[in-house]
């Protein structure tokens, strides 16, 4: 059996920088493959020229610098850079700021290429970031420029690939630090177990080649549309959710659902809270909880805005849990 990618003592950073909205249109990515002492071992740093479709720029604000002017003629073949890429990770973890909008990356890069879905996993940064410091507030308080200009990390993202690669990378060494494991001698899995971040792996399949390049959104409920095309199946729902009823931790509570939170499908969610009468919902009010399966980063996003703003009115804010901890919660209504 393969050793799941979290339990490996190597492990990858990744970013990729992008012409538009489509993950299609990446431009430049960015690697680093860290050793079992956490140390840098090698580095990837490519130029790509996508697939003609996608060469549209759109000005993302001055702090995003256009491809240097030795992009038209270092840049590799689009298909060619995603077989490099995959050589490199070579199944490892990757570790990524926002993690979502990279997988959309690699799915929509393997669906222009009419490549087979690689088994990746992914884990992400800003949710590491977030449980080990989680009183940060701001509407962009967990954004990488923020985070390592206000902790001092060695290396500053400019929106280049690989310098955001080492920011990852000093965050991640932080964030081990901070949480009292001693880097030289952790594994990720040891920073996983004491964060209770989970990670993400890439469905299997093959994504079909898009007919335009409007099929390929990337903040456009990219996620939905790549279960959709691969008919991703769910985790079996546990035996014990026809048997919660009121009474238990949840009772009174507001608990907005993204996506498929611990593999279980959203419907088992809303139908296992609808029996212990709390409220699944997309709003939020009073007593408000949400739950994620890690994909959906603009949901995670509008929530951390949405959080700074009723901390400033002095209002409740909404509390993030992980599946595990909604499982845990809801299992005790077991009646």
């Amino acid at each position: 059996m393969p050793i799941p990618s979290y339990e490996r003592e190597s492990w990858v950073t990744i970013d990729f920088e992008t012409l538009n909205r489509h993950g299609a249109s990446a431009w430049e990515v960015g690697m680093l493959a860290v050793n079992e002492d956490w140390d840098v071992e090698d580095v990837f740093d490519r130029l790509i020229r996508p697939d003609e479709r996608y060469l549209e720029r759109e000005d993302w604000g001055p702090g995003y610098p256009p491809p240097p002017s030795e992009w038209e003629v270092q840049a590799q073949p689009f298909r060619t850079a995603l077989e490099d890429m995959l050589t490199f990770i070579d199944e490892r973890l990757l570790v990524a700021h926002y993690r979502a909008s990279k997988i959309e990356v690699v799915e929509q890069m393997c669906a222009v290429a009419r490549r087979l879905l690689p088994d990746l996993e992914f884990l992400c940064s800003l949710e590491i970031a977030r449980a080990v410091w989680p009183t940060r507030s701001g509407e962009s308080a967990y954004a990488l420029d923020h985070l390592a200009n206000d902790l001092g990390l060695e290396h500053q993202p400019t929106h280049r690939a690989l310098d955001d690669a080492w920011a990852v990378y000093d965050l991640i060494g932080r964030a081990a630090d901070t949480s009292d494991l001693d880097s030289c001698g952790t594994t990720m899995q040891d920073l996983l177990q004491r964060t209770r971040v989970t990670t993400v792996r890439l469905g299997r399949g093959r994504l079909p080649e898009p007919k335009s390049p409007d099929d390929l959104k990337r903040f456009a409920r990219a996620n939905a549309w790549r279960n959709k095309q691969l008919n991703v199946p769910t985790e079996a729902t546990p035996d014990w959710f026809t048997n919660v009823r009121a009474g238990g931790p949840l009772d009174g509570h507001n608990i907005l659902i993204s996506g498929n939170p611990g593999g279980i499908s959203q419907s088992d969610w809303k139908e296992a809270l609808a029996r212990i009468g709390a409220l699944a919902t997309n709003q939020s009010g009073k007593n408000t909880m949400f739950c994620s399966d890690g994909l959906a980063q603009g949901r995670i996003r509008t929530l951390a805005t949405l959080n700074a703003k009723k901390q400033a009115r002095g209002e409740p804010e909404i509390c993030t849990v992980t599946p595990k901890e909604l499982l845990g919660l809801l299992h005790q209504h077991v009646r």
